[in-house]
Formats: C-alpha cells, structure tokens, sequence
C-alpha cells in the first residue's frame, strides 16, 4: 500500500513538473520579441556575384506580454568565421541599444564582398529591457561564375474592383480597404472607379488629398509611386523577359498627366475629359517606380471597367 502511494505521489510530482515546464515555456514565448524579414529583401541563401546589392529589411516587434524593444544588432560573419559588429548598423539609439519602441524597422542595403566565391551570413539579434531575445540569420553564397536569374517578376491578371482595390507589387497580395490599411507599408497601387474620372491608378500618398478625391480618399497612405505612360504594345510588354529592360521603359516615358492638382505621375484615369488624362486604356502598357525598394516596374491594363461595379484586369512585371 505504502508503495503505491510512493508510486502516485511521484507520478503527481512528474504530471505538475511538466504543466509547469510546458507554462514556463508558453510565457516566455510570449515575452520573446519577433522578427519579421521583409518579402523585399533578398532572399536568404540566395547566390549573388561578387559586390552584389543585399537588402535587408525587417521589422522586430515587442512580445505580447514583454517589454518595448532595447537593441537591436547586426552583425556579420564571413565564410564561417566569427561574427562581428555590421558597422555603423543598426543606426537608432547607441550602438543600436535604447531603443526603447513597441517596433523597429530596419531597411538597409550592402554589398556582397568581391571575393571569387564565399559565404556572407548576416545575424540580427532583438532584446527587450528585460533582456528576452529573438535571433534571424540570413546567409548568402558568393560565386563569381553564379548565373543570375533576370526573369522579372510577374503578376497576371489581378482584378482591381471597388471592393478589392488595393494591390502590392512586392508581394503580389491584393486588398480590400481595411487589409490595405493594416498593410500600409506594403500597399502601393491603388485603384478606383469614379462615376466622374472613371477607372482610376493613383500613388497611395496622393489619395489622401480629400479635395482631389472626395469619397474615394484614404488617409493612411505611405508608398509613393511614380507611373509613366508609354507608347509599348502587348508584343512590348510580353517579350520583356530581362529584368533590366524595365527601368529603361521607365525611364523613356512621360509622367502620368491628370490637371487640377494631380502632381505629374501621381494619377491616371480612364476619362479623358477636363483634363482628366484619359491614359487608364485596355491595351496600354503603364510604366512605374515603387516605393517599395525603388523598384522599377510595367503595368499592361488587359481590360478596364465599365461602372462602379465592374473591375479591371491589370497585369504586372518588376524588377526583382
């Protein structure tokens, strides 16, 4: 009897060792800040040429339960070595410590070294006050005989409607208003009908003119975006199979024209009366330049629409 009593008694003690265990873990989970690496940077294990850009871009957000961030770091290891300090990086508070934010974005860009082949391994640490930290390494293989993928980046036939106006050419994700807005630094196109203008492009920053836009303005609108008309057809748009052929149409067309206090390049619309443009047409190829990394990119519109509740079809190639 006295050791099946022992037996339970140590089974008891084992069972609540490990609820405690498995708490502990939970609310140190909870305390952990997170680091978010942004779709924009270049991929992790991705293989560059010598003295390639690598951008990195990430966000680190407190805990749910910890305290506001306290410093953050980065630093470098080659070719397996130790890591040391990226100088001058992160460039908040000292030395990147006293922070003291519920969130820190960071969007820089180096350069690979110019060696024949190596590895390049960036470690971003985040602390808290209280110390809890989250860790990310990105790593990158340098080979001066790496053939570089120059295929663009493609989206095709995203519908843009009323309802879902709002699109991401980083991403590629379209949004309703509200998703778009939580998402804000992420958005950069956007699109609306008007029964006066009618099918509408416009730079997210632009629509938050309630004069210029009325009903259809936003006003937490951060990406810029520059669109340029051009003069290419569908046959230009589909043999563009170079990434670097997109910023030369780019930089060959005429910034978008609408008057009445529209900044050049700002908007586009599908009404060419009262200086209305008249630019947004099935079959023209719009060039563009994101905010989002400065990238470079061309819009082919396949359809536009007819009314308020109609959508337009637009597809879309970027530099990577």
């Amino acid at each position: 009897m006295k050791l099946l009593n022992v037996k339970l008694l140590m089974l008891l003690l084992m069972a609540a060792t490990l609820v405690f265990t498995s708490c502990s873990d939970d609310e140190e989970e909870q305390k952990n800040p997170t680091i978010t690496v942004d779709s924009n940077s270049t991929p992790e294990s991705t293989t560059l040429k010598p003295g390639a850009d690598i951008k990195i871009k990430f966000s680190a957000t407190k805990g749910p339960d910890g305290k506001k961030i306290d410093e953050v770091r980065l630093e470098i290891s080659q070719d397996g070595g130790t890591y040391s300090a990226v100088s001058g990086y992160p460039d908040k508070g000292t030395d990147g410590k006293g922070i003291d934010a519920d969130n820190y974005q960071f969007d820089k860009t180096f350069s690979a070294r110019t060696v024949q082949s190596g590895t390049d391994a960036y470690r971003i640490t985040v602390l808290d006050k209280d110390g809890n930290s989250a860790t990310r390494t990105l790593t990158y293989k340098i080979e001066a005989t790496a053939v570089i993928d120059s295929t663009p980046v493609s989206y095709n036939n995203i519908t843009l409607s009323n309802a879902n106006g709002y699109f991401s050419t980083s991403n590629g994700m379209r949004y309703n208003e509200a998703d778009a807005e939580a998402n804000a630094t992420s958005v950069d196109v956007t699109y609306f009908f008007s029964g006066t203008s009618g099918n509408n492009l416009a730079s997210a920053p632009a629509r938050s003119n309630n004069t210029l836009y009325g009903s259809f303005a936003i006003t937490w609108g951060s990406v810029g975006m520059e669109y340029r008309t051009t003069s290419m057809t569908k046959a230009d748009f589909d043999a563009i199979d170079n990434t670097n052929d997109i910023a030369p149409a780019f930089n060959s067309g005429t910034p978008a024209e609408v008057t009445g206090g529209n900044a050049p390049g700002s908007r586009i619309t599908s009404v060419a009366g009262g200086g209305m443009g008249g630019q947004f047409k099935a079959g023209s190829v719009i060039a563009f330049k994101s905010g989002l990394g400065a990238k470079h990119g061309l819009i082919y519109i396949n359809s536009v629409a007819a009314d308020e509740s109609g959508s337009s079809s637009l597809s879309f190639k970027r530099e990577k």
